[in-house]
C-alpha cells in the first residue's frame, strides 16, 4: 500500500460510460442518495503543490535552438526564480550564461518562477557546451556534478541477474546517459527502508529495492532527492 491522509481522501461516484456526475448530477436514483461534488468540482478544490521559489534555481534544459533572439533553452523551473538580466551557470560544463530574453508559457515575461515552463534566451555561451540534460542554476549554489552516486533503486522488468558490471541508461530529469551499477550495497526492506542484506551477490528477479553505487561516463548534474526531486530520481 501506500501512506495517506485518509481525512483528504474522498470517494466520488461517477460514470465515464455515461458522463453522469463528472460535469453535474442529473439521475435521479444518484441525485437521492448523494450530495457530494461531481468530479470537475472536486478537482476544483485541490490544494496546488507549494512551489519552491525559496530554493535555488534548478532550471533543466529540454531543447536547446536558435531564433531571432539568438540562442534559445527551453525547460521546465523545477525551485527558484529567473528573471531577465540575471546571470546563472550552465552545467556540467560550468559556462556563465546572461539571460536576455523570457517568455512563460509563449507570452514574454520579465521573470517566472518554479513550476513555470520557460523560454529563455541567453548569451555568453558556446552552444556547444550548452545541450539538452544540461541545468541551469544559481552560480553561488550550483549543481554538484558527479560520475558517482549511490541511488535506492527498484528493480522492474530485468530478464537477466544485475550484478556490479551491469550496464544501464541513465535517464534523469532531460538527460541520458550510459552507465554501469559499479557495486550492490544492500538490500532494503520495499516498505521501511530497513537494510535486509548486506552486499548482495546479485538482484535476481523483479520488485526488489536495493541501494547501489552507479557510475557514468561523464560527469552528470544530479542532487539529492530531499533537496530536489527532479534532480533526484531517475529511471
Amino acid at each position: 500500500g501506500f501512506s495517506v491522509n485518509r481525512g483528504k481522501v474522498v470517494f466520488i461516484p461517477c460514470s465515464g460510460f455515461t458522463g453522469e456526475n463528472l460535469l453535474q448530477r442529473s439521475h435521479e436514483h444518484l441525485c437521492s442518495w448523494y450530495s457530494g461534488p461531481t468530479l470537475v468540482e472536486q478537482i476544483d478544490k485541490f490544494e496546488p503543490p507549494p512551489r519552491l521559489t525559496m530554493y535555488p534555481l534548478r532550471l533543466c534544459v529540454s531543447d536547446v535552438y536558435k531564433t531571432k533572439m539568438g540562442l534559445t533553452v527551453a525547460g521546465k523551473i523545477e525551485a527558484g526564480t529567473l528573471s531577465i538580466g540575471d546571470k546563472v551557470l550552465a552545467v556540467p560544463n560550468n559556462e556563465l550564461v546572461l539571460v536576455k530574453g523570457l517568455e512563460r508559457c509563449h507570452s514574454a515575461a520579465a521573470s517566472a518562477i518554479a513550476g513555470d515552463n520557460v523560454d529563455v534566451s541567453v548569451s555568453g555561451v558556446d552552444p556547444t557546451n550548452l545541450g539538452i540534460g544540461s541545468v541551469l542554476c544559481a552560480p553561488t549554489n550550483p549543481v554538484p556534478c558527479t560520475d558517482r552516486f549511490q541511488a535506492q533503486i527498484l528493480t522492474m522488468g530485468i530478464t537477466v541477474p544485475i550484478l556490479p558490471g551491469f550496464t544501464v541508461v541513465l535517464y534523469a530529469h532531460n538527460l541520458h546517459e550510459p552507465a554501469h551499477i559499479t557495486k550492490l550495497l544492500s538490500l532494503l526492506d520495499k516498505r521501511t527502508g530497513e537494510v535486509i542484506k548486506k552486499k548482495p551477490r546479485c538482484l535476481s528477479r523483479n520488485d526488489m529495492t536495493a541501494l547501489v553505487e552507479i557510475r557514468t561516463i561523464r560527469p552528470v548534474p544530479v542532487e539529492p532527492y530531499r533537496q530536489c526531486r527532479a534532480l533526484g530520481r531517475f529511471m
